[in-house]
């Protein structure tokens, strides 16, 4: 029997609510409105091949216990900054993997493209939040999406490519899972998650921290992305195909960069500072050598950059280390000023130890600060950076302490005082 689309709304005494119960079929190019927003899913739902679903922004989407949607069709979900979409759960205290997520299934139509587009979406305590196993009407774009608590945020990528930008990934177990060819994710930010990204062939630009087990570990090219502050900085499986590992940070993990497998001659692997892991800086899994010449390591010391490898030195069973020292990364932090129209001066400041302090540390969301240097200046100025390195804030300073009541969210962010002669810069965490 064909199941229909069943829609009601629940009116109160007093002022009208809208709630939409639906499950089954959706048969006709549909639009889910503010209006009739929350809509529940309460039984599995089908978007059906050569029909459009059109959600706006402001709509919530909650799933029951065990209730999906499977889109064999076209979803549209546009949502604005000031108004996101959110796909969620149902439950009273929802947790990781209460609905199974949404299954895009191949359609019917040749002719169909970006079968599914998502933007300033959020999807919340999925198994896969977006399952493209079996899509091939792509590209799958995601922008400026949040997903929380999910068990894997994607399971597997469609066909013609799958690419999230400008994204937040924060407490999932697995953010971005395996994608071999037309995955990229870029300028996104990855942080108190078990895995963050497993197996994507493009990242770039991303920021990654708190992350309790693996934060990087790419498949194909990583290239201009900030690794801080978690177990596994880096664990890669370089050959002939994950070729790429140029200009990256990796500082302040337990282990900076996990050297699984590693082929001189195919890798490009340069340019990076890697510098100030608690336990290694490299570790050298693998039976070959890894020439590793034209990186930075925060060090002008040969032997304490060596005493920061893993290799053959340490376990004969495992490949050598190679390395040229370049000059003290740790000290040079580029950043650009996007404050004032027109403005995209860079600035490299010197990093003065011991000449910061900022408190709290970490700080609460939406709640001030206090900065104090270790000298007295007349003319200065302070600025907030955030995790991608992009001025958000700026404002005078003088004397050697300042009060800041600038709102910021959960993240990691730089603070800068330039006094035109001497810069200060240190991290600061806001949860």
């Amino acid at each position: 029997m064909k199941r229909k689309l069943i829609t009601c709304f629940l009116l109160l005494t007093g002022f009208v609510h809208a709630q939409t119960y639906v499950s089954g079929g959706i048969y006709n190019n549909t639009t889910w409105t503010k209006a009739n927003s929350p809509y529940i899913v309460t039984d599995q739902l089908v978007l059906f091949p050569d029909y459009t679903l059109t959600i706006e922004p402001g709509v919530t989407v909650k799933f029951d216990d065990n209730v999906g949607l499977e889109c064999r069709g076209k979803l549209v979900a546009i949502g604005m900054a000031t108004d996101s979409i959110s796909f969620t759960s149902n439950v009273a205290a929802p947790v990781v993997g209460n609905w199974p997520g949404i299954k895009v299934v191949n359609a019917s139509s040749s002719s169909l493209t970006e079968q599914v587009r998502m933007e300033y979406c959020k999807g919340m305590y999925a198994v896969n939040f977006i399952d493209l196993d079996i899509a091939y009407h792509g590209p799958y774009i995601f922008n400026h999406c949040y997903f929380y608590k999910n068990q894997k945020v994607n399971y597997d990528g469609g066909t013609v490519g799958t690419y999230f930008d400008s994204c937040k990934f924060e407490a999932n177990v697995s953010a971005l899972n395996y994608i071999q060819f037309g995955g990229r994710v870029s300028h996104s930010e990855f942080f108190d998650n078990e895995n963050a990204v497993d197996g994507f062939e493009h990242v770039d630009s991303c920021v990654f921290y708190n992350n309790t087990n693996i934060a990087l570990s790419p498949y194909g090219s990583a290239t201009g992305n900030k690794v801080y502050h978690n177990n596994i900085g880096v664990r890669c499986y370089f050959n002939s195909v994950n070729n790429k590992f140029v200009g990256n940070e990796v500082h302040d993990n337990t282990v900076g960069v996990d050297l699984l497998t590693f082929f001189n001659g195919y890798i490009n692997f340069q340019k990076n500072s890697i510098c100030n892991n608690s336990l290694y800086n490299i570790k050298n899994s693998s039976a070959n050598d890894a020439d590793l010449s034209n990186n930075c390591w925060c060090s002008t010391d040969s032997l304490q950059v060596r005493q920061s490898i893993f290799d053959g030195y340490v376990d004969p069973s495992v490949g050598l280390v190679s390395f040229t020292y370049q000059l003290n990364c740790a000290d040079t932090v580029a950043v650009t000023d996007t404050t004032e129209a027109g403005d995209t001066s860079t600035v490299a400041p010197r990093v003065v130890t011991n000449g910061m302090k900022i408190f709290p540390n970490p700080a609460v969301s939406n709640s001030g600060i206090n900065v104090a240097i270790d000298k007295d200046i007349s003319a200065g100025v302070l600025y907030i950076f955030n995790a991608m390195g992009v001025n958000i804030y700026k404002q005078n300073f003088s004397g050697t302490a300042k009060s800041i009541h600038c709102p910021l969210s959960k993240g990691l962010y730089f603070i800068q005082v330039n006094d035109g002669k001497q810069v200060w810069i240190k991290r600061i965490y806001v949860q």
